[in-house]
């Protein structure tokens, strides 16, 4: 028998199937032009690289709270938390 909640997962590894594609994409890009594009290109191929498991914490992060498993949940707050702070303070 199936799991009942199997539905939502397919949204997610669809999510993470475009990203890993946008990536190898943004990598072939980045090796091909020069200069300041092949830079900005790179630059984008990181935040994707970066985004992708951060994309999976969030949405793991909403279904453990859903399912009221808030130590999960916070853990996983806490995290993306921890980053959105390193970024803003790097900017």
């Amino acid at each position: 028998m199936a799991a009942p909640h199997r539905h939502r997962v397919p949204l997610l590894a669809a999510a993470l199937r475009l990203l890993l594609w946008t990536a190898a994409a943004l990598a072939a890009a980045a090796l091909i032009l020069s200069g300041n594009a092949g830079r900005a290109t790179a630059q984008l191929l990181l935040s994707v690289l970066i985004g992708a498991p951060l994309l999976r914490v969030a949405y793991l992060s909403l279904r453990w709270a859903r399912l009221g498993d808030w130590r999960y949940a916070a853990a996983g707050g806490l995290l993306l938390t921890v980053t959105a702070v390193g970024v803003a303070v790097s900017l």
